[in-house]
């Protein structure tokens, strides 16, 4: 009988050639076999040939282990034809929503509480996140052209007060003079626009007890914090330049002992305060400071030498005037920004001297003696070189002994010479200017 083609179709699929020139038809098995990417049917005569191979046919993947914001999870896909499972890693993943308060606006993980791309809003209502915030019962002012300033409370009530980033359209960027003394919030927030926090700006508030200060924050005026009693802790960026004297005083942190080493109070990386009843003896400002405070050791009369490390990038107005029994000074020769010679501090960049000594020498290439830097000491003469182009304010007040000015220079370049108000103590009824060419005193003027 003829055979269709079909039949002889299906022989050629089914028969191939072994070794040794016969012919064999596989067998395959009825069950799927499979690998990571494909299902196929082997073969069950011990031949290497598969029937039927093809791409896993997934489904929707399942989740096993669900991912958090720091941990990997794992999902199941499954062949819907074979049965083949295979895994895959759902990398971490945060679950975030916008988010604003007083002054930003942000992104916020509902899980974790993870928060980023913090941003000051840009107007009020902000026209990012629509925030808008009733500033009005604070005291503004302007703060040149193109900022505000915070005057006072005005009629705020509030026990935590959210000062912002923008009012009418401008940056706030400073807590007026005092601005909130005597005020009883208990609570203040600043945004990142702040650059300065006034004199006495929160003087006697004596319910705060948290504020943040931002790193945008480069200057603390004078008596800033002074008496509030209730603040225990607070954080100072490294940003700061400046620092005024007894900012801190009677205040929680001033209070704390374990802020005070070696008699010197340090918050962050700042040296505030020396205590002038105890300390004495070598005063050797720890490393790492950045900064001393305005009169920060002043009337420590028996600091006897002071050593200044290499990192300090300011010293205050009068730090270490009235230190009466001091006789050396020396600053770390890595120092960027101050050298010490003759026993005086010297501000490299101006060539000002912003700190001396009974012992001090006033050397040649000194253009400024700046404020406060001889104050209160018991000393009855000086040099001055004809280097010095400004005598700062105060910067002799209060040497109620120093009677000789010996100035290197003529009479003339003596009157070129700026002088502050008070740059020699108002006690004294008897002094004496003596130039290279005359000299001038209370009687007035003469000439050689």
């Amino acid at each position: 009988m003829k055979k269709s083609p079909f039949v002889m179709l299906a022989l050629i699929v089914a028969v191939s050639l072994c070794g040794g020139g016969c012919s064999h038809r596989h067998t395959f098995s009825d069950q799927w076999s499979f690998d990571g990417t494909a299902h196929y049917h082997k073969a069950t005569c011990g031949h290497d040939e598969v029937a039927d191979s093809a791409a896993h046919d997934f489904g929707e993947a399942q989740i096993v282990t669900p991912a958090t914001c720091t941990a990997e999870g794992k999902k199941v896909m499954e062949c819907s034809v074979c049965g083949y499972q295979a895994e895959e890693a759902i990398p971490p993943s945060h679950s975030y929503v916008q988010k604003y308060d007083y002054a930003y606006h942000y992104t916020e993980c509902t899980v974790c509480g993870d928060k980023i791309g913090y941003e000051a809003h840009d107007g009020n209502p902000c026209g990012t996140c629509g925030h808008t915030a009733d500033y009005s019962a604070l005291e503004f002012a302007e703060n040149g052209p193109d900022a505000y300033q915070v005057k006072g409370m005005g009629d705020c009530t509030d026990a935590v007060v959210n000062i912002p980033a923008v009012y009418e359209g401008k940056p706030v960027t400073a807590i007026d003079g005092y601005a909130f003394k005597d005020a009883e919030f208990t609570q203040v927030n600043l945004p990142a626009t702040i650059t300065s926090i006034g004199i006495a700006a929160f003087m006697y508030c004596d319910h705060l007890e948290k504020i943040n200060i931002p790193a945008s924050v480069v200057s603390l005026g004078g008596n800033a914090f002074n008496g509030c009693a209730a603040l225990n802790e607070i954080a100072l960026p490294d940003t700061i330049t400046a620092i005024g004297g007894f900012c801190f005083d009677g205040s929680g942190v001033y209070n704390k002992d374990e802020n005070w080493t070696d008699n010197v109070l340090y918050i962050g990386k700042y040296a505030i305060q020396g205590k002038e009843s105890t300390l004495s003896g070598p005063l050797e400002i720890r490393e790492g400071t950045l900064g001393v405070a305005t009169y920060a050791f002043s009337g420590c009369t028996h600091i006897t030498e002071i050593k200044l490390p290499a990192s300090v990038g300011f010293i205050g107005v009068g730090a270490f005037s009235e230190c009466l029994d001091t006789t050396v000074m020396t600053v770390d020769g890595g120092n960027e920004n101050y050298y010490a010679e003759g026993n005086c501090i010297v501000e490299k960049k101006a060539k000002r001297v912003v700190g001396g000594c009974p012992t001090s020498v006033i050397l040649k290439d000194v253009k400024i003696i700046g404020e406060s830097a001889f104050s209160g000491l018991e000393i009855t003469e000086i040099t001055i070189p004809v280097s010095v182009e400004s005598i700062e304010s105060y910067a002799f007040g209060f040497c109620d002994q120093l009677e000789d000015f010996n100035y290197e220079g003529t009479l003339d370049q003596w009157k070129q010479i700026a002088l502050g108000t008070g740059w020699k103590s108002d006690t004294l009824s008897w002094w004496v200017i003596h130039c290279t060419d005359g000299f001038i005193n209370p009687m007035g003027e003469t000439k050689k």
